[in-house]
């Protein structure tokens, strides 16, 4: 199974913040929001769906022990995680846990051509396997060539 599979069964938004906003307005997104990582991106009309970052829980909280409460009034830019690793829609399922298993990671950007197409997370996997052992699993035949994905 494709990580494509995936996106074509989630809910298709992506939360994404800007750079410049703070980190306090990013907890309080990922609190409304009930997520605990978000895509970073620096818009412009010219970049389209450019991934400028990963901003999650993890780099919250230990950026809170050394920095302690100033890290609130902190821009995004300076706290999220650059060149987060990434996977492609082409990219088999176990290609994307064993990505994530290596690097301690729980959120996977998904890029086709450089630009963001959606994100897997370990509770995706979780679903697809419940969803496996339950025998629902459904639309696991290969998409057709111009398939459409989460944005």
């Amino acid at each position: 199974m494709k990580v494509e599979h995936i996106l074509r069964t989630k809910q298709a938004r992506v939360v994404a913040v800007r750079t410049s906003a703070t980190v306090a307005d990013a907890i309080r997104l990922m609190k409304v929001e009930n997520i605990s990582a978000l895509v970073v991106k620096d818009v412009c009309r010219t970049e389209g769906n450019t991934l400028a970052g990963v901003l999650s829980e993890r780099d919250i909280v230990h950026a809170l022990l050394e920095r302690g409460s100033s890290l609130m009034a902190m821009p995004v830019s300076q706290l999220m995680t650059r060149q987060p690793v990434t996977c492609a829609p082409s990219d088999s399922v176990r290609q994307a846990l064993q990505l994530m298993e290596q690097h301690h990671i729980r959120h996977l950007p998904v890029l086709e051509d450089g630009h963001l197409v959606g994100v897997v997370s370990a509770r995706d996997f979780t679903r697809l396997q419940l969803q496996e052992l339950d025998g629902t699993v459904t639309g696991v035949a290969e998409p057709p060539a111009a398939a459409t994905y989460a944005h």
